[in-house]
């Protein structure tokens, strides 16, 4: 019989451990989920969770996440399984922390990792071809929407991450480098210290012997060599691998 794994997992704010934000379920390993988690954070996304993770960002932290319970069971029954667990963790959370950031009493409404079959979306894709929502769909769609932007938890989740970055200038405004480095910098990644260099210097030396206009021709070396035209052309000029750089 083949079986399925999955887990059930909080959100903790770094803040204060004994804090839980939110419950969810995955298929994934923890950290790629904490991952998903953040990436859906830097994205417009409303969801309180992202606003939530949104907010931590600014101040350089991100949330822990904790293992509450492993799932295992045949595949059959997997969904239902996983479903119900997480509803009772919901539910039993959300009596302690009534500001739990779930927006559903469970049911991975999210998705938690859960990935469909290339057959089932083979199937919603034909079932959907040609189908447009109704306007009665599309309004209740934007209403929702906008009631869950209009929720106060949202509110001050969202003007706590504006506080937050407000004022704030980037960490590199008005930094440079100075000309000592940025020769440093020049010579560490120039010619063969390059690491996507595709010429050494004797290549160069050779093909600046080999170069004369109308004779022996750029076109022709870049296919010898295996570059550009250009690249050719910016060798035999000594505007790249300059003569002085490789004396020293």
């Amino acid at each position: 019989m083949s079986m399925k794994h999955g887990s059930i997992y909080l959100l903790v704010s770094p803040e204060s451990l004994d804090y839980v934000r939110y419950v969810g379920q995955t298929v994934q390993k923890l950290g790629s989920r904490l991952t998903c988690h953040i990436q859906e954070s830097k994205r417009w996304d409303t969801r309180p969770t992202a606003v939530w993770i949104k907010d931590l960002s600014f101040k350089n932290l991100k949330p822990e996440i904790c293992l509450i319970k492993e799932i295992t069971t045949p595949k059959e029954i997997f969904q239902a399984t996983i479903d119900e667990e997480e509803t009772k963790y919901i539910r039993y959370f959300r009596n302690i922390f009534p500001d739990l950031l779930n927006l559903q009493d469970g049911g991975g409404a999210s998705g938690g990792g859960w990935k469909l079959t290339e057959e089932t979306r083979r199937r919603i894709g034909k079932a959907g071809l040609g189908r447009h929502p109704s306007p009665e769909t599309i309004e209740r769609i934007s209403r929702t929407q906008k009631e869950l932007q209009n929720r106060p938890e949202v509110k001050a989740l969202r003007m706590g991450a504006r506080n937050a970055s407000f004022g704030k200038s980037p960490w590199n405004k008005g930094k440079c480098h100075t000309e000592e480095t940025k020769r440093e910098i020049g010579k560490a990644t120039s010619g063969e210290k390059n690491s996507n260099a595709r010429l050494t210097w004797q290549d160069v030396l050779e093909i600046r012997k080999k170069y004369v206009p109308w004779q022996y021709t750029q076109k022709q070396l870049a296919k010898e060599y295996g570059v550009s035209c250009s690249q050719i052309g910016r060798v035999v000029h000594d505007r790249e691998w300059k003569s002085n750089e490789h004396e020293n």
